[in-house]
């Protein structure tokens, strides 16, 4: 599923199917990261359950999304964190340290050295 401006205009009959189709056969990836795609579903699958057997840490994903993101669909598991917002970000820019931008660092730098080693 898009979403911005790519979502806007696949929705335009014939759009959609045109666009899917070439996807498809060009990008393995647009195939694996459809939210029902057979890769994300057992990911979910076996991700739930070993989070249910083991309760490990580092199975729970503490997600940080820009707001007013247009590009990257938000995809919980039921135990992960919830979900951070910043402003001023993009899907992009959102990982990357620079100067006046420091969460990225301050998130490794502030990480349980226990969760960091477990994974």
């Amino acid at each position: 599923m898009l979403t911005g401006i790519a979502g806007v205009v696949t929705d335009m009959p014939g759009v959609r199917w045109l666009f899917e189709t070439v996807l498809k056969n060009v990008s393995p990836s647009f195939v694996q990261l459809n939210p029902d795609s057979d890769l994300l579903t057992q990911l979910r699958i076996r991700t739930t359950s070993a989070w249910n057997d083991y309760s490990f840490s580092a199975l729970r994903a503490h997600i940080t999304y820009p707001v007013k993101e247009q590009v990257v669909l938000e995809l919980h598991f039921d135990h992960d964190l919830p979900p951070s917002y910043i402003y001023d970000q993009t899907h992009m820019s959102i990982c990357r340290s620079r100067r006046g931008y420091r969460i990225p660092m301050d998130f490794i730098r502030h990480a349980n050295p226990r969760q960091v080693a477990a994974v």
